[in-house]
């Protein structure tokens, strides 16, 4: 599609991006068949696919760039120690008013264990402390990296796409600040970012960070990521380290076990802390359809409860998601509506 085109191009993100998935699937269930027409179409669905990854951390990386926002500010200045946060959301700008503003740490805050965590350079983590408050991101975050992934013409599967690193086990870093030019694909460094933000690819792991593998001699990865060739391993020369983020992508048969258990140990915790809090807010979110983990995350929350589940929803628009859950719950879910925008609720709230 031309430059010229692109600017008129509306379609639905999610239904683009699951398009291009389940194709890429079908796809591969005939590989051993392929003309030469089918492993260019391949290619090219992978590489839109790992390309649209990045323009999504790319665009959010420069919108967050500025001040803290000040709803932000206000909300995280009430939080106490037992409070949980739980966002579907990729952006770092609740993140950035949690670190500046209390004791919050990113090592030991999103409820992961990093293997590293880029501090203008990659450092061992220090999780010796508790964080205050623990942030949840179940789909992921623009500021957590993982080696590049390519997809495995056998399995289906999504796989690093360097030969160091194994399926689900490999490393994952957290990205803070770089005041320095980094190390990157092609060198395409651009410092000058606030904190938890970058330019377009985030820094290589480093070289200690390898985990070597047992050689697989009957994988077959198709490049769709950088200096990967359309089929077969990395192109060596400091590839093998190369990283992008670790978001899910906005598909509606989403995946959350391409970086092994760590996901769903972060939906884990999410439903421990949903099914033992005193109260769960729900703020401008509405369970759409596509999210069917969510709705059954919060239907096994109900029932994992020990009391009444209480739950306020904030929403200027609250009508439809209160119907659905006084239809799904009845009188299991204690259900307080504040018909509100969140700008409105906390400024009410902190007065």
């Amino acid at each position: 599609m031309s430059i010229s085109d692109f600017e008129h191009w509306n379609e639905n993100i999610e239904d683009f991006l699951t398009d291009i998935d389940q194709r890429r699937i079908a796809m591969s269930k005939y590989a051993n068949n392929w003309s030469s027409e089918d492993r260019a179409d391949f290619f090219e669905l992978t590489h839109a696919y790992n390309q649209m990854i990045f323009l999504f951390s790319c665009v959010l990386n420069e919108i967050q760039d500025g001040q803290l926002g000040f709803t932000y500010s206000r909300f995280v200045r009430r939080l106490t120690d037992s409070d949980t946060i739980i966002t579907f959301n990729w952006d770092c700008l609740l993140d950035r008013c949690l670190h500046e503003l209390t004791p919050w740490r990113p090592t030991n805050g999103y409820g992961l264990s990093f293997d590293s965590i880029y501090m203008n350079g990659w450092l061992q983590p220090n999780r010796a402390c508790r964080a205050p408050v623990e942030l949840l991101k179940l789909h992921g975050s623009t500021n957590w990296v993982m080696p590049y992934l390519s997809f495995n013409l056998h399995t289906s599967f999504k796989e690093p796409a360097s030969r160091l690193f194994d399926f689900g086990d490999f490393p994952i870093g957290c990205f803070l600040y770089a005041k320095d030019v980094y190390e990157t694909y092609r060198n395409r460094s651009r410092p000058g970012y606030p904190p938890y933000s970058y330019f377009y690819y985030p820094p290589s792991f480093p070289r200690w960070i390898q985990r070597q593998k047992t050689p697989d001699h009957d994988t077959l990865l198709f490049g769709g990521a950088p200096d990967v060739i359309p089929a077969g391993s990395t192109v060596r020369n400091g590839s093998d380290f190369l990283t992008m983020p670790m978001i899910v992508g906005p598909v509606r048969l989403k995946d959350y076990d391409f970086a092994g258990n760590r996901f769903r140990s972060l939906w884990t915790k999410a439903l421990r802390s949903m099914a033992t809090s005193d109260v769960t807010t729900v703020i401008g979110y509405s369970f759409p359809p596509t999210d069917t983990e969510a709705w059954r995350l919060l239907q096994r929350a109900v029932s994992l409860s020990e009391n009444q589940f209480h739950m306020r929803i904030v929403d200027p628009y609250p009508r439809s998601l209160a119907e659905r859950i006084r239809s799904e719950f009845g009188m299991r879910v204690n259900l307080e509506v504040i018909e509100s925008t969140f700008e409105s609720a906390v400024a009410e709230a902190t007065g």
